[in-house]
């Protein structure tokens, strides 16, 4: 370094613009002190003017990481060099809390070449990887965002400088809003002190009160109500603040509003029946006095509704009492939203739901209507049933649906809605009750009804053995309808999902494709896709051959590993095929590897971490077919790899210790075609740096 040390500092500072790197300037300064003095400046000028192309922002990512970590001292210096002061910095350093550069930031905010607003609206997302940040989404202004996250310390410079307090974040939310439902009480006490509207609504309408009553911050909600916060404010959903809080739970967030004299209305009870809020609803019921003071029908049926939904006899008894009629559904506004979700759905459909077996008995021996409705009705909500039936089916009530049958259920009426055709899809889960829906008929109920094929698929798909064997006893082809068994899934994608007990039943029925057909194949590379390895090693057990001799579909299941959108499974099916024998560099017809014809045809799909698993495998990234095509150059043309994929093969270069003489030249084609790209993702100064690095190895 004695030499280097004697030439002048012009030739030095030259030195630095053939310097890729931020860091190489950096490992330069810190060789001596004459260097660190001389280079320091420099480095931070390089780090202003070489800004990341993948960011496509003005700025370094240096200042956005003093934005994110809060090193005060760097800020002064970055702006010494010429960084310009971008919108995005105050939100950023606002959701990470850093209060000394929202300070910086502040004060700064009247520059020549500021961007800083202190009320900004920021959405950005995904942004902040490259600095090793602590995952976080940025939307919002930067006191809400402060408010989001809880930094106290944050939002009083903003304050203090002039930020709106009432500033519109994400879904149009005050900073107010934000921290009532985050529940931060100490956050809440500094905007109120500071004049925050407590009355402000987003875009549903809510106010604070609504969003901390929702999420049960009783602290916050009396806070708000010493504030005079009204009480009694509906949002667009006509949900009232009582509502809310009652379907959050929170017993001591109602009490709370009880005493601060909410006043009652039914859509409270439809939400303790809707979330199962029994001990909410039992505080309601006391406080309001129900069902004696319920001033007609309708509320005596949204209380018998919620009493049914929660499990409360001794309330329904006495709803019962009353002259109640027992077979009428809930009154559209008292709705807990103004959906058809609870519109047609009597109290013997809550209680079907819920499985709660005695009130079904209790309805049934005054004369509720077994099928729920006593008429048919069209459920603009699929996920909706209707009838007692259904409702019972979904929650696995083997009871309750055998007493429904028994009583006169009518399955073509539960099933008579094309949308609620997931009765029996629903039952395979449970095989009692598929069996007891099958043996009454179900499936020739309505033309919408499934085929017993179909069911089979679901059943394999759920798990249930049982509900296989049940219908496979019942004589069921599973290759009946060929490939068809349902829209865009065939019958091998259904058996790829078979394992544990519903293999085996599917084995020993025989029902796994003969070894040697087309369906095996079919199967086969399903496997492969959903990394079911005891469904391969059957496969392979009983025959099927995928040695040497087998190249085109050694080749083709490898390929299903590559093209996997799920990289986890592609690992394992990968390292269960490689333990068989199969070579992860077999050529293809084209005379390229897998992962040279991967990278080389633009229309393949597949994920950057496929490709770093199939290097780390030992797939050769430095591989050249007889048209010169290598995997380096292919990566660079290929619009779908991102840096990630050139990082990997460069890192398999390196593990599998290939010599430089051979990936040299390669890496040098790779460059010229990144030159000739642009510098898409920073794939330039990569390929450089490693050239040169192993060129002139330190």
């Amino acid at each position: 370094m004695q030499g280097l040390s004697s030439l002048p500092p012009e030739i030095i500072l030259h030195v630095t613009d053939f310097l890729d790197y931020e860091y190489e300037i950096n490992a330069l300064s810190r060789a001596n002190r004459h260097f660190h003095r001389l280079l320091t400046a420099e480095l931070y000028k390089a780090t202003v003017h070489r800004a990341n192309a993948a960011q496509g922002s003005r700025n370094s990512n240096a200042l956005l990481w003093v934005a994110v970590r809060g090193v005060e001292q760097t800020f002064p210096k970055l702006l010494a060099a010429g960084s310009r002061l971008d919108s995005v910095l105050l939100p950023v350093a606002a959701a990470y809390g850093q209060d000394a550069i929202v300070k910086l930031l502040c004060e700064h905010r009247h520059g020549a070449d500021a961007e800083v607003d202190l009320n900004q609206y920021l959405d950005w997302r995904d942004r902040l990887d490259l600095l090793g940040a602590v995952e976080r989404e940025i939307i919002g202004t930067p006191l809400t965002l402060a408010a989001q996250y809880g930094h106290e310390s944050v939002i009083q410079p903003l304050l203090s400088y002039g930020a709106d307090i009432d500033s519109r974040g994400l879904e149009g939310r005050t900073a107010l809003a934000v921290a009532a439902e985050s529940g931060f009480l100490s956050i809440c006490k500094v905007l109120l002190s500071h004049g925050a509207d407590v009355e402000a609504v987003g875009y549903n309408h809510a106010t604070p009160l609504h969003l901390a009553s929702r999420a049960g911050h009783t602290e916050i909600v009396r806070a708000l109500l010493e504030k005079h916060a009204d009480v009694d404010h509906q949002d667009r959903f006509r949900h009232s603040t009582l509502a809310v809080a009652a379907a959050g739970g929170c017993v001591e967030t109602v009490q709370c509003l009880l005493d601060y004299e909410a006043l009652p209305n039914m859509q409270m009870l439809m939400a303790c029946a809707r979330y199962q809020r029994a001990e909410t609803l039992k505080l309601l019921i006391r406080h309001f006095d129900y069902p004696r003071s319920a001033q007609n029908q309708a509320e005596l049926t949204t209380v018998a509704c919620a009493a049914a939904a929660c499990g409360l006899s001794d309330l329904l008894a006495e709803v019962i009492g009353l002259d109640w009629e027992v077979n009428s559904v809930p009154v559209r506004g008292y709705l807990e939203r103004g959906d058809a979700f609870d519109r047609y759905w009597t109290p013997l459909a809550y209680a079907s739901s819920f499985g709660y077996l005695d009130i079904v008995r209790m309805l049934l021996s005054h004369g509720a209507n077994v099928n729920g409705m006593r008429y048919r009705a069209y459920l603009p909500d699929r996920d909706a049933p209707a009838s007692p039936l259904s409702c019972a089916v979904k929650g696995g009530w083997t009871d309750i649906v055998t007493l429904l049958l028994e009583r006169g259920a009518n399955i073509s009426f539960a099933m008579a809605n094309a949308r609620d055709n997931k009765i029996l899809c629903d039952a395979v889960a449970y095989e009692p009750i598929l069996k007891a829906l099958l043996d009454r008929g179900a499936l020739e109920c309505t033309p919408f009804s499934p085929t017993l094929e179909y069911l089979a698929a679901e059943a394999v798909r759920a798990g249930n053995a049982k509900s296989v064997r049940m219908l496979i006893d019942g004589r069921v082809d599973i290759w009946k309808n060929g490939f068809q068994l349902e829209e865009g899934r065939g019958s091998a994608n259904v058996l790829a999902e078979a394992k544990g007990a519903v293999l085996d039943v599917l084995v020993q029925a025989g029902c796994l494709p003969r070894a040697g057909e087309e369906t095996e194949i079919i199967t086969t590379c399903s496997a492969v896709t959903a990394a079911n390895i005891p469904l391969l090693q059957h496969l392979i057990s009983r025959g099927l051959d995928i040695s040497p001799r087998s190249p085109e579909l050694r080749y083709q299941l490898l390929r299903r590993v590559v093209t996997n959108h799920y990289v986890e499974r592609a690992e394992i099916s990968l390292d269960f095929l490689l333990g068989e024998g199969l070579e992860i560099n077999t050529l293809d017809k084209d005379g390229q590897t897998l992962l040279l014809s991967t990278l080389h045809h633009q229309a393949t799909y597949f994920r950057d971490g496929t490709i770093g698993l199939l290097v780390d495998r030992g797939a050769n990234p430095c591989f050249q077919d007889t048209q010169g095509n290598c995997p380096l150059v292919a990566a660079v043309h290929n619009e779908a790899a991102s840096s990630d994929t050139s990082i990997s093969l460069l890192r398999g270069i390196e593990a599998q210790k290939i010599p430089f003489e051979v990936f040299a030249p390669q890496v040098l084609k790779a460059i010229s075609a990144a030159e000739e790209c642009g510098n898409r993702d920073d794939r330039l100064r990569i390929l450089r740096r490693f050239y040169w690095r192993r060129r002139y190895p330190v």
